[in-house]
């Protein structure tokens, strides 16, 4: 009879990390301030607090711009999102 192989589970960091922590340490290290961020993405400013400080979700569009004006794929911004989620909901968060 063969093996039932399983999946391993994802990896999921110890504790949460919002995503916005990333985006303030590549702005950070590209001597980009949050204001220069919001302009380049044509977006409130605002909205770029929110979101560092994991008041407010990277919806599609924002990974969209954050692609365009940091050059880190959108697919990259979004799985930040949805793992720092998954951690909340998990007995970890």
């Amino acid at each position: 009879m063969a093996e039932q192989y399983q999946l391993p589970k994802p990896y999921l960091p110890p504790m949460p990390i919002p995503p916005g922590q990333t985006i303030k340490e590549v702005i950070e290290a590209r001597g980009m301030s949050q204001l220069e961020l919001s302009r380049s993405m044509v977006k409130p400013e605002q909205a770029i607090i929110e979101i560092i400080n994991a008041r407010k979700v990277i919806t599609k569009e924002t990974a969209n711009q954050l692609e365009r004006v940091l050059g880190l794929p959108s697919y990259f911004w979004l799985n930040l999102e949805r793992n720092y989620h998954a951690v909340l909901a998990s007995d970890r968060g």
